[in-house]
């Protein structure tokens, strides 16, 4: 699932008001699904509680405009733009989010999200971007079904101390928001954005004549950004690192990042990797310090389970 990204959009959407901790040292565990190649969450916003993807290849809150189109409370704003091309207008929705032991202010952008409900047959509150987990080291380790938040102080440094330590610590650059990654596919080094919202990895179609893929892998794959979905060919690519780490094969598309290029500053990217590297790997990532750290590979022992749940109105006594 791709990106809604716009300066204009990021700066809305990554304002923040408060936030409440449990306890400030406390890790943090996210009760999580996946969902079709998404990570999903449930939290509660403007008194509604339901699902949410956890997509941090968008900057902030996006939530879905059929729950929220008849609020008051929303406020005309310009479009955003996604990897499938240009949105039209979306609303802004100031209000707060409370996902496990947090409280967050957010300015939220309401936009349309139905047809990420009809292609993943699940009803979607919204989208959870990276803003609500700035302040936290992002931790992965979705083989053996856990997602946990580390609160950070200001310079990034853990508050709590982890019960395994990484092994690899790699600083990292970002285009945007986003961080990137250095990828290795036959020899080619590339930079990779991480999104945990891409469901497979995109590359960029220059690089199709240099990548083998052999036909016989080839599906069809789901292409989505923040407004629309499209179906085009996954490949099976084989021969990938990731900071030197060798990743199992994983399924890609060959797709235009003119967009995402032209959108945000910094490096041009070569390519979006997402949920294809995450389900094989333990992966965290350090926002404030820019860092990504690594595990060595140890073989899952949890089925992740998938869930649809209904968003539902707050109850009040």
């Amino acid at each position: 699932m791709k990106n809604t990204k716009n300066m204009a959009a990021c700066l809305l959407a990554c304002a923040l008001t408060t936030m409440v901790f449990a306890q400030k040292d406390t890790i943090l565990n996210l009760h999580f699904s996946i969902t079709d190649q998404l990570i999903t969450i449930e939290a509660e916003v403007h008194g509604i509680q339901g699902v949410f993807v956890l997509d941090t290849g968008v900057p902030g809150i996006f939530l879905n405009e059929r729950y929220f189109k008849e609020s008051s409370d929303v406020i005309p704003t310009d479009q955003v733009v996604g990897i499938n091309g240009r949105a039209r207008q979306v609303g802004l929705l100031v209000t707060d989010i409370k996902l496990e032991g947090i409280r967050q202010g957010v300015d939220a952008l309401v936009v349309d999200l139905t047809h990420i409900e009809k292609s993943k047959n699940i009803q979607l509150l919204g989208l959870i971007g990276q803003c609500m987990f700035k302040r936290h080291e992002l931790l992965f380790d979705l083989p053996n079904y856990s997602t946990q938040l580390i609160p950070t102080d200001k310079k990034g440094h853990r508050l709590s101390t982890l019960e395994e330590p990484p092994q690899f610590e790699i600083p990292f650059k970002t285009k945007g928001h986003l961080p990137i990654l250095r990828v290795e596919i036959n020899n080619l080094e590339l930079l990779f954005a991480l999104d945990t919202g891409a469901e497979c990895n995109v590359i960029a179609p220059k690089y199709r004549d240099q990548i083998k893929v052999t036909p016989k892998w080839s599906k069809l794959a789901s292409l989505t950004s923040g407004w629309r979905s499209r179906q085009t060919v996954a490949y099976q690519v084989e021969k990938m690192k990731v900071f030197d780490q060798n990743c199992h094969p994983m399924l890609s598309v060959f797709s235009s990042l003119e967009s995402i290029n032209n959108s945000l500053c910094g490096p041009q990217l070569d390519g979006i990797i997402g949920m294809e590297w995450l389900l094989q790997k333990k992966v965290s990532l350090n926002f404030r310090k820019k860092r990504c750290y690594l595990w060595k590979e140890k073989l899952g022992t949890k089925e992740i389970e998938k869930t649809q749940i209904k968003p539902k109105k707050k109850e009040v006594n």
